[in-house]
């Protein structure tokens, strides 16, 4: 390597400095780099008034900063693959409006050669540790990894999520996904889905479906009271006047 080469930290770096913008534009100018030039016109108006509609591209942005390799870098294009398969909604489904994994792998090359390679572990000369591991499970109580928790957890939430949209049961999604179950799933996006639009939107839609049963369960029980106190009454008013003709 060059003495006056550049080298940065992650992509998210690289990109700016390629790019020359600052880091706070980060998302927004990967976003647009991401879409394919036809569709820009189209997603700008979008993003002006309407910006939860790119909460999965965002997502997977967010991911794609840390990347500082190429296996990390496709790792999270394979989640996008993945949730553009389940697309649903005309725009971004038939239209394509969204991120596309050939413009961002066109940012990759353009950038790669700057980013710092992940570090060897200590007392393995020559030998590089990826920074995170493929398809094994997390253990909320005891986790150890190269990578930062949140950006692999949300790779696999993003995952569990796709499949849960495909009917998939939610067991099942996180168990493919490389999760314990629904219960670490639904804990570990609680714990991490702050910094993450599309996580976050996820896990408000689960709170509000317990809160929806909850409710449900309420109004059965407030029935079956009602019911039991209308038949009480009737009990009562049959049998609190004396019959036609006694006396």
């Amino acid at each position: 390597m060059s003495a006056d080469k550049p080298e940065f930290k992650n992509f998210k770096e690289a990109f700016c400095a390629y790019h020359r913008c600052p880091e706070a534009a980060y998302t927004r100018k990967a976003l647009f780099q991401g879409i394919p030039f036809y569709l820009r016109p189209f997603a700008y108006p979008i993003y002006l008034f309407n910006r939860s509609f790119f909460a999965i591209d965002v997502g997977i942005l967010d991911s794609l900063a840390e990347a500082r390799s190429e296996e990390e870098f496709t790792g999270v294009l394979d989640e996008l693959s993945a949730t553009s398969r389940v697309e649903r909604s005309i725009r971004r489904g038939v239209i394509g409006i969204r991120l596309s994994g050939t413009c961002l792998m066109s940012e990759w090359d353009q950038v790669a050669k700057y980013v710092r390679p992940p570090e060897s572990k200590a007392g393995e000369v020559g030998r590089v540790t990826p920074r995170t591991t493929i398809e094994r499970p997390v253990a909320s109580e005891s986790i150890s990894r190269e990578a930062p928790l949140p950006a692999v957890v949300a790779r696999r939430l993003h995952r569990a999520a796709t499949d849960v949209t495909t009917g998939k049961s939610m067991d099942q999604a996180a168990m493919d996904a490389g999760l314990a179950g629904e219960a670490e799933f639904r804990k570990l996006l609680s714990q991490h889905c702050g910094n993450d639009p599309a996580l976050r939107w996820l896990n408000n839609q689960l709170e509000q479906s317990v809160r929806i049963r909850e409710l449900e369960n309420e109004v059965a029980a407030l029935r079956v009271q009602l019911g039991e106190r209308e038949l009480l009454i009737r009990e009562l008013q049959g049998g609190g006047s004396p019959p036609h003709g006694s006396g």
